[in-house]
């Protein structure tokens, strides 16, 4: 245990992972910025983590084996024990930039704030299950401004209600694994709702409206700061196996939603409706049905279920809306949902009869393809999100001839 409390505490969670790990970890050591504890958490039940971190010998690293070996309550078990003035929930899969925490601590000196957020990019490496096309690539979403901007919170938890899942570009990304909260944030969360990131949920979804809640100024620096791994397999899809595992079944127990299939759109909206039950004054930013019944809609024509169950999940989405929402909208959602059992349809015949060309048709709708740039990396002799992270302002100059720092 330190002396005194770090300026920052970076906690790490994993499940067994010890290669992205000691990644993990080293990254933190290699900042140029000295004042911050290391909080790895491990749900795995094996003793592999505690080797991994034991054997940098520095005593800002604390291990702690997650009782339970339920991967998401790690989140809020890792907070509970570090001491930090400013937190930072961290993957295993994911990266700072070398500089990144001197930046964090020039921006808090700059602005007092109690939540500092920065932009980031994605690497995809082998095996990823979100672009499979895409290996040892560097990809990121444009433009950067390059500037630091305020934000009042408010209008920040509209946009969470609003169910805004496509970002504008105008608007702060604010990933957690780029965000430090302050400590007096996080304890004020805890005394109102007993949690910032909400125990047994799905993943790290109830992170933004709770923080947002007692947050009075939150930054946000628009430029990379942090590199989000996505690989062969996520600790997000490990939470979810987890409940699959406990459930014995492939559907999670929602609550709120009214419709009861795993897919992003309704974990997140689980999540997003737990923290207001839990915060009644919460009741006061509307939440945003229509927009997410219409997402859920498009997510069922691309899920991969046996299709007695896909029929039971557009009926159940069916009678949900009708709970939900006025009749105008409900008519109007209604037709947008026989048109997507229609693409279902056609796009599951499609499969079964191997046409790629019609398959092709049915790419999932991304209105930020126009905003995305990737690079290869192997030319720049870069094969893994450690080196990506490390040599990211160079690689950014010499692509688009952006300097980042």
């Amino acid at each position: 245990m330190l002396s005194t409390p770090p300026r920052f505490s970076i906690l790490i969670c994993t499940v067994g992972k010890e290669e992205l790990t000691r990644g993990a970890i080293k990254s933190i050591l290699d900042q140029d910025y000295p004042s911050f504890e290391i909080i790895v958490t491990d749900t795995s039940g094996g003793e592999q983590i505690r080797t991994a971190a034991d054997s940098f010998n520095d005593e800002r690293i604390r291990f702690f084996k997650v009782p339970g070996l339920d991967p998401t309550i790690s989140w809020q078990f890792a907070y509970e024990q570090s001491t930090g003035e400013y937190v930072l929930w961290y993957d295993d899969d994911n990266r700072l930039v070398p500089w990144a925490l001197k930046r964090y601590a020039k921006l808090i000196e700059e602005y007092g704030s109690d939540i500092i957020s920065g932009n980031h990019v994605y690497y995809f490496g082998e095996g990823n299950r979100h672009k499979p096309h895409l290996d040892n690539t560097l990809s990121m979403l444009f433009p950067y401004s390059l500037s630091t901007k305020g934000y009042e919170s408010p209008a920040v938890l509209r946009t969470i209600y609003d169910f805004s899942m496509g970002i504008p570009p105008q608007l702060a990304r604010w990933h957690s694994a780029a965000t430090f909260v302050a400590r007096s944030v996080c304890e004020e969360a805890c005394k109102k709702t007993g949690y910032v990131i909400a125990p047994h949920m799905y993943g790290n979804f109830t992170f933004h409206p709770i923080i947002f809640t007692f947050a009075k100024n939150p930054i946000y620096d628009d430029r990379p700061l942090c590199v989000i791994g996505k690989f062969a397999s996520s600790i997000t899809q490990q939470w979810s196996n987890t409940f699959v595992q406990q459930k014995r079944s492939t559907a999670l127990p929602f609550r709120f939603t009214g419709v009861t299939e795993r897919t992003l759109g309704n974990t997140t909206a689980e999540c997003y409706l737990q923290v207001r039950h839990d915060i009644p004054a919460h009741a006061t930013y509307p939440f945003n049905w229509m927009k997410f019944y219409r997402r859920y809609s498009d997510e069922l024509v691309f899920l991969t279920i046996p299709l007695v169950r896909h029929a039971y999940a557009w009926k159940e989405l069916w009678m949900a809306v009708a709970q939900h929402l006025p009749p105008r909208e409900r008519m109007k959602l209604r037709v947008i949902i026989l048109k997507n059992s229609i693409r279902f349809l056609v796009l599951r015949l499609a499969r079964a009869l191997h046409l790629s060309t019609v398959l092709r048709q049915f790419r999932w709708r991304d209105q930020t393809n126009s905003m995305r740039r990737t690079a290869p990396l192997a030319t720049y002799e870069v094969h893994t999100i450690d080196a990506c992270a490390g040599r990211l302002d160079e690689i950014m100059s010499r692509e688009w001839n952006i300097s980042i720092r």
